[in-house]
């Protein structure tokens, strides 16, 4: 099926890896190269085909891995390779319904057709946060412990030690959870520093 991941077991592309593009009369198969994205042309008799990695599967403890806003790729059938985000998810059908990055359109495509290219992330309540503690983990303010006295989709206002409206990038400042205020979590060095200035 378009999609599969072909592993070239003989012949002149023996070694190489691919996913099928196309599939022609009498076993032959386009093969979309791993490497450097050529498309070459082997026989079904020549290669091994599986499933390709990381497809969404059921679990009975958890269901299917995806939800409303995740990001899809697709790795088998007619739409091999368009990535779309998820708008909708029919459990019954086991399908989910996914808004094309190329040009917008739905597409309904079974699940295990897909495998999850980004996880969705649900941005934090800035309102939540109006009042709180931050600490300013960027800029020439680095360091500091502020309170947040308003927030806008790049920036926001805090206030240190008497000093009210200090404008800082969103960026720059982090709860002390250790999150940006997009809701990512830091990770490695950053999140590193971040531990070692609160302290």
């Amino acid at each position: 099926m378009q999609g599969d991941l072909v592993d070239v077991r003989r012949g002149e592309y023996k070694d190489v890896t691919g996913y099928v593009d196309s599939i022609e009369a009498n076993g032959w198969l386009w093969v979309k190269c791993r490497l450097n994205l050529t498309l070459i042309l082997v026989h079904e008799n020549k290669v091994r085909i599986t499933q390709p990695e990381n497809i969404l599967s059921f679990s009975k403890e958890e269901g299917y891995s995806v939800s409303i806003g995740d990001t899809l790729r697709i790795v088998q059938g007619v739409h091999y390779g368009v990535i779309g985000v998820v708008k909708s998810f029919d459990f019954a059908k086991a399908e989910v319904e996914l808004i094309s990055e190329i040009n917008g359109g739905l597409l309904k495509v079974p699940v295990l057709f897909c495998c999850k290219f980004l996880e969705y992330i649900q941005p934090l309540d800035f309102c939540t946060l109006i009042g709180c503690n931050l600490w300013t983990i960027g800029g020439h303010k680095k360091g500091l412990q502020v309170t947040l006295c308003t927030a806008h989709r790049s920036f926001c206002y805090v206030s240190f030690y008497g000093c009210d409206n200090l404008k800082v990038q969103n960026a720059h400042v982090a709860t002390e959870e250790g999150m940006w205020l997009d809701g990512v979590h830091l990770e490695g060095l950053q999140l590193e520093e971040f531990k070692s200035m609160v302290k």
